[in-house]
């Protein structure tokens, strides 16, 4: 504890010189395992439901299970190989095939949600341990912008071992404050899921798009299709 604690200020004092302290380009990481933390926290609600009858028809859990279903299919479409076809044209055709089975087969979907993240988890539980080791809580003296500063010299000085965590850490963060936003308590106080779904092409363009940053980096599909 005592060796962490002569880190952090030498670390702190190596960011202050080099003016990165509170600097706008510096990653919120401390912010965004905050943010992370809550977009989970929904699905795993959903995760203690194992079987399909445990959605009861109508309730507004399995609606929420046909949300991530089409979510789920319609970024997968986008995230492997290049497709040609755009996001207009194939949304209809996603949205039609996805529904059926993510109302007859709730648990199924909610299953391979709960995998991915798990996969997710073990890619990025290298940028919390090095929040929860440098930042744990409020430490006395060190603020959010410093946490933040400390976090992102450990992840320049050992790029080969954080880099491709943090890159997907941050985009975790990013696709959970838009999940989070104001289009989830839509679909959250929504009666009919379908309907919304089959009128949201250009509500849920954003979302989709996160998701597909999110899973090109989580498959290291990243680069495959730049122009």
């Amino acid at each position: 504890m005592f060796l962490r604690a002569i880190f952090l200020v030498l670390a702190v004092a190596v960011v202050c010189s080099s003016n990165t302290v509170a600097d706008e380009s510096t990653p919120r990481y401390v912010h965004a395992r905050d943010v992370i933390k809550q977009g989970l926290s929904i699905v795993t609600e959903l995760s203690a439901m194992t079987t399909n009858s445990d959605f009861a028809l109508g309730s507004p859990k399995r609606d929420y299970a046909i949300y991530l279903g089409v979510l789920d299919v319609l970024s997968e479409y986008f995230s492997r190989g290049c497709p040609t076809v755009s996001y207009d044209r194939v949304y209809e055709h996603i949205v039609n095939v996805s529904v059926p089975y993510a109302w007859s087969r709730p648990a199924n979907v909610v299953g391979t949600v709960q995998m991915l993240l798990s996969i997710t988890y073990e890619t990025i539980l290298g940028i919390f341990d090095l929040i929860d080791t440098y930042c744990p809580g409020s430490r006395v003296g060190v603020n959010e912008d410093e946490c933040d500063s400390v976090i992102n010299l450990q992840i320049l000085l050992h790029p080969e071992k954080y880099r491709a965590g943090a890159d997907l850490f941050l985009a975790s963060a990013n696709l959970a404050e838009v999940y989070l936003g104001q289009l989830n308590q839509e679909v959250a106080q929504r009666h009919d899921i379908i309907s919304f779904l089959i009128s949201a092409k250009d509500k849920l363009r954003n979302l989709v798009k996160r998701i597909v940053i999110f899973k090109r980096l989580l498959y290291g599909t990243a680069n495959e299709c730049v122009n």
